[in-house]
């Protein structure tokens, strides 16, 4: 009735393996969502971002979130944002995003759970993706990380008095992405 423990532990190691090869994602395909989200921004149209991220977001959860939380924490070092130098949450999408209105409290949760995201890893805090979103019934914790992304190269524009083109190649430069 129950499998032994040899073919208890024979079994499980090949499903590991199988799902892991399934969704493990390239070097390759993690500098191409950088270079898609960062153009995105740094042209201003983020509306080609929710066309061109698709080809990549093929269900591998956390997998295109993960990379955009991970831009977005390298846009708050950026922008010099510490304990010391802090940048306030307060109406933080209003004020940086104002061409995008938040409606609803799920939204409102959800971006918040984005920028909290972020706010970890910047810290150096490992993200726990499904801890956080993975039980959302609509999974778009990607569209929130693109936001967050956009709020704080915004930010770091702001606070460098760079240009948002120049803020999206110098994090590009950091992550090897040469157009």
């Amino acid at each position: 009735m129950f499998a032994t423990s040899t073919e208890h532990n024979e079994r499980p190691a090949s499903t590991v393996v199988v799902v892991a090869k399934r969704l493990a994602t390239t070097d390759e395909e993690r500098r191409e969502m950088c270079r898609i989200a960062l153009a995105a921004v740094a042209s201003g149209v983020l509306d080609e971002f929710t066309t061109d991220w698709r080809t990549l977001n093929d269900k591998r959860f956390p997998f295109p979130a993960d990379v955009l939380t991970e831009l977005a924490a390298d846009a708050m070092g950026l922008a010099g944002v510490t304990r010391s130098e802090p940048v306030s949450l307060d109406d933080f999408a209003a004020r940086y995003l104002p061409e995008y209105v938040f409606g609803g409290n799920t939204a409102h949760q959800k971006m918040r759970a984005a920028l909290n995201l972020v706010v970890g890893v910047h810290a150096g805090v490992i993200a726990d993706y499904f801890g956080v979103a993975g039980w959302w019934q609509r999974q778009d914790l990607s569209w929130f990380a693109f936001v967050t992304l956009v709020l704080l190269v915004r930010v770091a524009a702001e606070r460098t008095g760079q240009p948002v083109a120049d803020v999206c190649a110098e994090l590009a430069t950091a992550r090897g992405i040469v157009e």
